[in-house]
């Protein structure tokens, strides 16, 4: 029970530590160029349309890897596969859906933002001196497609995994 809970604060911490990483970066970017806001990248149109396609594409490997995993699975009932590799598979498919409920979250906090950005609520102020309004929204939106990318190459990462072990168990069956 205990080495679950330390594997857990490990998880978390580099979770956080890549979180604060991909935030740097992207703070690292808006004080280089103060115009960035300007970026096409950086534009509602296009960043609903890069979120939204890697999310069709994470939602399109899950369906894709859907027969693989199940081939896997009636392999490992069929030749009684039990090892370490196997023992992995209930992982890693938490971990296809939780990369592709983040991008979905993502979208929606892309949509929120598109939206908050065109909206001029005169009760709001922005008086903060450090940084405008326009760059601290291009600083969300530049970690954003960062959290996007990383949780893209998570995916990938995963996907080859399962081929990986697939392949193991073809090989490891005859």
């Amino acid at each position: 029970m205990k080495i679950k809970i330390i594997k857990t604060i490990i998880a978390n911490f580099k979770i956080l530590t890549i979180f604060i990483v991909l935030f740097i970066i992207s703070a690292f970017f808006v004080t280089l160029n103060k115009k960035i806001y300007t970026l096409s990248i950086l534009e509602d149109q296009f960043l609903i349309n890069f979120v939204g396609t890697i999310l069709a594409l994470s939602v399109a490997i899950i369906t894709l890897l859907y027969s693989i995993i199940d081939k896997v699975r009636e392999s490992i009932i069929k030749f009684h596969f039990q090892n370490t590799k196997t023992d992995r598979i209930p992982h890693l498919l938490k971990e296809l859906k939780d990369d592709t409920l983040f991008i979905f979250y993502i979208l929606v906090s892309v949509f929120i933002i598109s939206i908050l950005n065109k909206c001029d609520i005169p009760i709001v102020k922005w008086d903060f001196k450090i940084i405008t309004r326009n760059n601290f929204i291009a600083l969300i939106k530049l970690f954003l497609i960062f959290l996007t990318l990383f949780s893209l190459r998570d995916i990938i990462k995963t996907l080859f995994t399962i081929i990986n072990l697939s392949n193991y168990l073809s090989e490891h069956k005859k």
